[in-house]
């Protein structure tokens, strides 16, 4: 029998996460190399739980979210809570350090 499941909490879980992302992102690449860009930024932008990156222009925000959404669902990875940062409005700009 294989063990399916990770305890979050123990000191272990991120690399545990971590290893499987780049397991599966590294998979998934080779099977669709059209979304080597997508992938490449995945493989290089999470901080622990938390995909921090930035795009060249704001018309490439959905396509973006959407592939990356497909990328990790292949995965059974729920990729959700994306902030947005590029508001020209001070009081519309929602801070990621918070």
């Amino acid at each position: 029998m294989r063990h399916a499941r990770v305890v979050f909490g123990v000191k272990s879980s991120p690399f545990l996460l971590e290893a499987v992302l780049e397991h599966h992102l590294l998979k998934y690449l080779k099977s669709f190399a059209n979304s080597k860009r997508a992938v490449d930024i995945l493989l290089r932008s999470f901080y622990v739980d938390d995909l921090i990156t930035s795009l060249d222009n704001e018309s490439e925000i959905l396509p973006f979210v959407e592939e990356c959404h497909h990328i990790l669902a292949e995965g059974k990875f729920n990729l959700r809570g994306w902030k947005y940062t590029g508001d020209d409005d001070p009081e519309q700009v929602t801070s990621v350090l918070d």
